[in-house]
């Protein structure tokens, strides 16, 4: 969470509350850890002492996840990894997570979409995906610090333009959504021709605004529709099962997309096998899910065109 996603106005108590968190934990305000703060503040009724106690024996929990050395069988304790995929979308990521997330995953090949306060970033398995070049633009009418980031790459013998992106949120700034998603789409028709286009993330869209973008352009395909549209993961927001937010009403939106856009002519096909959604369980220690928002899973095939 941002620092400039945060309204204190009105409760200076609160802020003054947040700052000495961050004092005594060591966080920093200006690259956006006051988010962290505020969040371990609500769940202790803001009382200070204790927001650090289980801030504190959370960062000592996390350090006692190493395996000691006398376990007998080391594979037999090991977690085991559900997913390890190729490419990784992520959004809302501050400069603390860039650290951790190289340190945890040093498989991958960590690419940000930024520098300051949130941004989103993009994760490549070293071993299976060849980066060749990236490039961040940000949105010209963004309030929100929102950008297209985008990841030219090989991957499976197909040559791919990885477009990730955080549009404009809440419904008061569907306007300049609409004007990103229009941004977004231009985009993906312009990529290079021998190149298959994946577009998606924290999309924030309701149907209505893809119909006022235009609709999808031609040879853009929404892949949850391509998937066929499977009921159980269609809404990435649900607020009747997702509490992170302790919101006082309940809601379900497909906020979160992906559309794919095949190469031109001959060439490798890109082919959408299986969607569905994850980061429905709780995180033990703090209880609460990896997200407000549900993550979405796509595994793709890729095919070469008969000729």
């Amino acid at each position: 969470m941002a620092n400039s996603d945060i309204d204190f106005s009105g409760n200076d108590l609160q802020y003054s509350a947040c700052v000495e968190f961050c004092s005594v934990t060591g966080l920093l305000i200006e690259e956006g850890d006051i988010g962290l703060a505020q969040f371990y503040l609500e769940d202790s009724g803001w009382n200070v002492n204790i927001a650090i106690q289980k801030y504190r024996q959370a960062q000592s929990d996390a350090h006692l996840i190493e395996e000691p050395d006398s376990v007998p069988d080391p594979a037999a304790k090991r977690p085991k990894t559900r997913y390890v995929p190729d490419v990784v979308y992520l959004q809302e990521v501050i400069p603390l997570s860039c650290g951790l997330i190289s340190s945890s995953l040093p498989d991958y090949k960590l690419i940000v979409g930024g520098q300051q306060d949130y941004f989103t970033a993009v994760l490549l398995k070293k071993t299976t995906v060849q980066h060749l070049s990236d490039d961040i633009e940000p949105f010209p009418g963004t309030v929100m610090q929102r950008k297209i980031q985008t990841v030219q790459v090989k991957c499976a013998g197909a040559d791919l333009t990885l477009m990730c992106s955080h549009l404009e949120s809440t419904k008061d700034f569907a306007t300049e959504r609409v004007k990103q998603l229009k941004i977004a789409f231009e985009h993906m028709k312009t990529a290079a021709v021998h190149n298959a286009v994946i577009f998606g993330g924290d999309l924030n869209l309701r149907d209505p605004e893809v119909v006022k973008a235009g609709g999808l352009p031609s040879g853009v395909s929404d892949i949850w529709q391509l998937s066929g549209a499977p009921p159980d993961a269609k809404f990435t927001w649900d607020t009747s099962q997702n509490d992170n937010l302790r919101l006082p009403f309940k809601v379900k939106c497909r906020f979160d997309r992906l559309y794919l856009r095949q190469a031109y002519g001959s060439g490798p096909k890109v082919v959408p096998e299986r969607f569905s959604l994850i980061g429905k369980k709780r995180l033990p220690g703090c209880h609460r899910f990896p997200s407000d928002h549900w993550g979405i899973v796509c595994d793709f095939k890729v095919e070469e065109e008969t000729k």
